[in-house]
């Protein structure tokens, strides 16, 4: 976790059920999308959520890798305020890029080439993926 001290009950103590981090309609979705874009995409996977905006040291790297799948900035502390305000919340990652220490360099630009390449991709999947929610 992030150590980001976010919650929408600034006033009160209210301890959120969060077992699952995500809406399982909105995973399904997602991953319906993906299949009607043509994209494919991991179903599933173990995302940890850290302190940004900056690239992770090689040894974090390292360490994250033997317990997530995924490492970012913000879908941490987005899913525990959607989980407060009820809303059915899921997530696409995009990897921008492989990390310093598994065998990639990183750097600012190289990220936004990546999202440039990859972000029609998303929109796509989550067009998608709106069409296959519950009403």
């Amino acid at each position: 976790m992030s150590g980001r001290n976010l919650t929408l009950f600034d006033h009160e103590v209210v301890h959120t059920p969060f077992g699952e981090a995500f809406s399982k309609a909105a995973h399904e979705a997602i991953i319906a999308g993906a299949g009607k874009a043509g994209v494919s995409i991991v179903p599933s996977g173990v995302y940890i959520g850290v302190n940004g905006p900056r690239f992770e040291t090689p040894h974090e790297v390292r360490m994250l890798a033997r317990i997530a799948d995924v490492v970012g900035m913000t879908a941490a502390t987005e899913a525990i305020a959607m989980k407060e305000a009820g809303v059915q919340y899921g997530l696409l990652a995009i990897v921008t890029n492989l990390a310093e220490g598994l065998g990639g360099k990183v750097d600012h630009g190289l990220v936004g080439d990546a999202m440039s390449n990859l972000g029609p991709k998303a929109v796509a999947v989550l067009k998608a993926a709106v069409e296959e929610l519950p009403r």
